[in-house]
């Protein structure tokens, strides 16, 4: 059993320091060094007299020591962490994204005078909650062990408890509106149209970058033991068929070779040749590949018949004409995103969603078509 410095020092980097900060917000308030209402959220006080502070200090206050409080802090404790060791693994930028991006949008709507609430800690903590249960929808939850529901509902049973209870639900409901909208963004949006308007920017890249945030990333041949064919000299790919460090893929990339997230994975040139591949990826057949590559020149080209893949075949569904590909095989799917040279494939089966799978092979894609390859 570990002791409680291993397991703190265990915990991934963005939910350790939002839960250390929470607690330490409390500690503070709870000693007198700092009054509540110096941190809350005061519109007023922010337009008239500048005080900045507020728009972050209001997010990190969770209450005072109280059993809700311990509840608050078990939830960050559990479900933060899961999504960052979990989804989010070797993708620290994303998941400080979805931080700021939720932590922006519940200022947006403390602005409307109904959904107004002094802190907003609660909302965040229970935005993490929300996105959790969309990520792990089926997993089994006992609920103080009185009952046992699907994950998909645990948002909503809090909800009601909260109620039942006497506890503020405004700050739960912003917390779930928050959670939908970032999901509906990232996830269902980009499934149904093919477009992600919420991609993670490049300066929340480079501070991870530049502050050495999270786990390193590891070059496609540790990731997942892929041995290929490089594209040839002028292309960028290092002998042996591992990218070099200097080319190593984005971190957020590097789960389509990990064996963690997809079924099977590969990087494959517009010519056929294999640049990396998963051990069991599979096998093209006959004009399989020239099918793929046509279908990008000519969107609709597979629509009638299907996408086949060693054979199997998928029922094509909205993907971005010309550039990524999407397909649908009963619980399972695939994405292929082409790039300048290459083509990067995604294979995946359940608990994956199209989701993850998309944002792992686009991000990808999107990263050797920066190099240029």
């Amino acid at each position: 059993m570990s002791s409680p410095g291993e397991f703190y020092n265990s915990l991934p980097p963005i939910t350790k320091a939002y839960g250390t900060l929470c607690f330490f917000t409390t500690v503070a308030t709870q000693l007198g060094l700092v009054a509540p209402v110096h941190i809350a959220l005061i519109p007023e006080l922010v337009l008239k007299q500048f005080q900045i502070w507020r728009l972050i200090t209001n997010l990190f206050f969770l209450g005072g020591f109280s059993i809700n409080f311990g509840i608050r802090l078990l939830m960050i404790a559990r479900y933060g962490v899961q999504l960052e060791k979990g989804p989010f693994e070797r993708r620290t930028a994303d998941f400080l994204w979805m931080m700021i991006f939720g932590s922006f949008t519940l200022l947006v709507l403390s602005v409307i005078p109904f959904f107004w609430t002094p802190f907003l800690g609660v909302s965040l903590v229970f935005m993490l909650l929300y996105l959790w249960s969309r990520e792990f929808p089926n997993a089994n939850i006992s609920l103080y062990g009185l009952v046992t529901l699907k994950a998909f509902y645990l948002p909503w049973a809090m909800l009601a408890l909260d109620v039942i209870f006497g506890s503020p639900i405004m700050p739960d409901l912003l917390g779930i509106i928050a959670g939908h909208l970032y999901y509906f963004l990232t996830v269902l949006h980009p499934l149904a149209t093919g477009k992600n308007y919420l991609k993670t920017p490049k300066w929340v890249n480079k501070i991870v970058a530049r502050w050495r945030i999270g786990a390193p990333v590891a070059s496609v041949r540790q990731a997942g033991g892929v041995g290929a064919a490089g594209p040839g000299a002028g292309g960028g790919v290092g002998g042996g068929g591992a990218y070099s460090s200097a080319r190593a893929p984005p971190e957020s990339s590097n789960t389509a070779f990990r064996g963690h997230h997809l079924t099977a994975a590969a990087i494959v040139g517009h010519d056929g040749s294999v640049w990396a591949q998963s051990a069991n990826f599979p096998q093209f057949k006959g004009q399989e590949f020239s099918d793929i590559m046509k279908d990008f020149d000519e969107p609709g080209h597979l629509a009638p018949t299907g996408l086949f893949m060693a054979g199997a075949k998928y029922m094509v569904i909205q993907g971005e004409p010309g550039a990524v590909i999407r397909g649908k095989k009963g619980a399972g799917g695939i994405t292929i995103k082409k790039t300048g040279q290459s083509c990067v494939f995604g294979i995946y089966e359940e608990p994956v969603t199209p989701g993850q799978c998309n944002m792992v092979v686009e991000r990808l894609g999107d990263y050797l078509l920066e190099q240029g390859l």
